[in-house]
């Protein structure tokens, strides 16, 4: 019991008190608490959409792209990202080297992301369009105007 409490009396201001830094502790507690229940559920920080709307922009405009088929960014730890991307690349361009470009632009927008990134050439479009879209990505995602996150 606190002495000036006891000095003058008023035995409720303990409670009070305790009830304060109860308070102060709690809430001092709740953001490192969602910050970790974003990690175990794999979210996409909400800070990172802009940089994927950016960088999707960026890989479609690309001259060598046909089409994006997916993009998925997920946080592993709260400090680190992986997105995983599947792009088809014209057949008169080089795959390995729209790849790297494609490569640059991630770490570009998301810097010490880890990243995986695989290129088909367009005649692997030809008659398979189906099976291509039938092929799902591991990883938690979710979708924000219209971009696969």
């Amino acid at each position: 019991m606190l002495p000036l409490v006891k000095f003058f009396e008023i035995y409720w201001a303990d409670g009070l008190i305790s009830a304060l830094v109860g308070m102060f502790i709690l809430a001092s507690a709740i953001q490192p608490m969602i910050l970790s229940a974003d990690c175990l559920i794999l979210r996409v920080p909400s800070t990172k959409d802009a940089a994927l709307k950016n960088l999707r922009r960026n890989v479609e405009n690309h001259s060598g792209v046909v089409r994006i088929h997916s993009i998925h960014l997920w946080s592993l730890t709260s400090a680190k990202l992986v997105l995983s991307m599947r792009v088809f690349v014209a057949d008169d361009h080089d795959p390995l080297s729209v790849k790297a470009e494609i490569r640059d632009m991630v770490m570009e927008d998301f810097q010490g992301a880890e990243s995986v990134i695989q290129v088909l050439q367009d005649h692997a479009l030809h008659g398979r369009v189906s099976d291509v879209d039938e092929v799902p990505m591991v990883g938690a995602s979710r979708e924000v105007s219209g971009i696969l996150l």
